[in-house]
């Protein structure tokens, strides 16, 4: 491209002395050359901010510094809010100063977004960052979420909201999105209520409602997960329901605002919020006898699915999780021991979310793993038949096990 569009990359950072030399290192080593770097410090402690300002003085004409008043801490969506106000470009892109850029991000979602006038946002996959640290033993391997629609296609509002509330996609991170800096003037920023957890999710629910976004194949960032991160804190802080509770909330009243009663994501919403506003101990029960009848009407499907493996000759298995289900998740994650046995194997694999997803482990017929603190509410774990190179498909699949939560008798008023 002849005439490069200005990219206004805003870095917020608390704390992050750790990882912001390195993030801040992967926007200046980005192939695409035109862009600015606006460091935002939310009120750091440790040396965050002295490293920040040292870039900042070593290149003045690229990268900016700034803070709260007073050096105050007004959270993630204020912070990204005030990049926003200073940000000159006509791209807006984000990067946490714990996540890191792929060189190509700027000049591959640039050209994208120069091509296609008609949407306001390019995302891809982002790569679940386990292995920064080195080898570790009970984490899973890095790996991609499903993204959940056809890649590199243009998907038209409000398809992607629908995804988003149901939670069974990659949502966009903030790493790996580039906006048009003209979309905050038509749907305003950040908003900042919002604190740590779910103030991306209302920003980009409110893109996918009112505009068409394309959704490409290409990775162009590493997520990084550790216990210092803003979303692990606010899981280790906070009622796991809360902030998705304050996220439904919000956007009924947005939907209300736009005039969205009565459509199918207005259905989709009542859908997600009708556990939360069944009141009393009978809810409970009939929450928790929910959740097991699920857990039944699975275990009959892949009991079925067995069935027929040896009724044609092929593996068969079983694979079981306990606890399952989750009694102690007050942090929204848990602790659970996979075991599982083969029949006409010769090796098999353990597989996390997906038939191909993160290997928890590989053993011959028979063998059992524990996993670490980070299995979700219903999390899937596939035991895989890869004997003689079969590949990590559906149909290799002799058995899944769904772990859950149980509902705790604090759900509900009087609970204890």
């Amino acid at each position: 491209m002849d005439n490069k569009p200005l990219v206004s990359v805003i870095m917020i950072f608390l704390n992050a002395e750790k990882f912001i030399e390195e993030a801040i290192e992967s926007v200046i080593a980005q192939t695409y050359d035109n862009w600015e770097l606006l460091l935002v410090d939310d009120g750091s402690t440790d040396r965050s901010k002295d490293i920040a300002l040292n870039y900042a003085g070593r290149l003045p004409e690229r990268i900016r510094y700034f803070e709260h008043g007073n050096h105050q801490n007004y959270g993630t969506g204020a912070s990204r809010n005030l990049g926003i106000q200073h940000a000159k470009g006509k791209y807006i892109a984000f990067l946490d100063a714990d996540d890191v850029w792929l060189p190509k991000k700027l000049e591959q979602q640039v050209a994208i977004m120069e091509s296609r006038l008609d949407v306001a946002m390019v995302y891809g996959r982002t790569l679940v960052w386990h292995s920064w640290a080195g080898t570790q033993e009970e984490k899973p391997e890095d790996h991609f979420n499903d993204l959940g629609v056809i890649p590199d296609s243009v998907i038209e509002p409000p398809k992607l909201s629908v995804f988003l509330l149901r939670n069974n996609f990659q949502a966009p991170t903030t790493c790996n999105a580039l906006i048009r800096a003209g979309v905050f003037g038509r749907i305003g920023m950040f908003e900042e209520d919002f604190r740590s957890m779910y103030e991306d999710k209302v920003f980009f629910i409110k893109i996918f409602l009112n505009f068409p976004v394309y959704v490409a194949d290409q990775c162009w960032a590493k997520y990084r997960q550790h216990s210092e991160s803003c979303c692990f804190v606010a899981m280790q802080t906070q009622q796991s329901d809360s902030p998705r509770l304050a996220f439904l909330n919000w956007l009924e009243g947005y939907l209300i605002e736009l005039g969205m009663r009565g459509t199918h994501v207005w259905r989709v919403l009542e859908d997600e919020l009708w556990p939360y506003r069944q009141y009393g101990r009978v809810s409970f029960f009939i929450r928790l006898l929910i959740k097991r009848a699920e857990h039944l009407f699975s275990s009959i499907l892949w009991d079925i699915k067995k069935l027929l493996r040896i009724a044609f000759g092929r593996s068969f298995g079983s694979i079981k999780a306990s606890p399952n289900p989750i009694l102690n998740h007050d942090t929204g994650l848990g602790t659970t021991t996979l075991s599982w046995t083969s029949k006409r194997t010769e090796q098999v694999e353990v597989h996390v979310i997906a038939p191909d997803g993160p290997l928890l482990s590989r053993t011959g017929h028979s063998g059992s793993a524990a996993t670490g603190k980070w299995v979700y509410n219903g999390m899937f774990f596939f035991l895989q038949d890869i004997s003689h190179g079969q590949p990590l498909t559906f149909a290799n699949t002799i058995d899944a096990v769904k772990v859950y939560f149980a509902p705790r008798m604090s759900d509900h008023p009087g609970g204890r």
